[in-house]
């Protein structure tokens, strides 16, 4: 029973999930509190485009407990093997 499931887990993360895709986080930027120089930048590892419908970025700031900033990215979709960045625009 362990070795069925350890090979269910196997394929799906190592076969099953790269050709699905898999959004992770590859780079945040926040440099000495700089607000027009922050940015999070996605990847998507897999080999097929994912719709990003039930995907958010949610900011907490410093130790609160509660989000202070939301995005919502439904309306992205993100290619095979690409990245997509959100960087914030402050004019002062």
């Amino acid at each position: 029973m362990v070795k069925k499931t350890l090979k269910l887990i196997f394929y799906l993360l190592f076969i099953y999930g790269p050709l699905k895709g898999a959004i992770i986080i590859t780079e945040i930027a926040d440099p000495n509190d700089g607000g027009i120089r922050r940015y999070i930048e996605i990847y998507n590892t897999g080999e097929s485009s994912v719709a990003l419908s039930d995907y958010h970025i949610i900011r907490y700031t410093n130790a609160n407990n509660y989000a202070t900033s939301s995005i919502d990215l439904s309306s992205y979709t993100l290619a095979a093997k690409s990245f997509l960045i959100f960087a914030s625009f402050i004019i002062s």
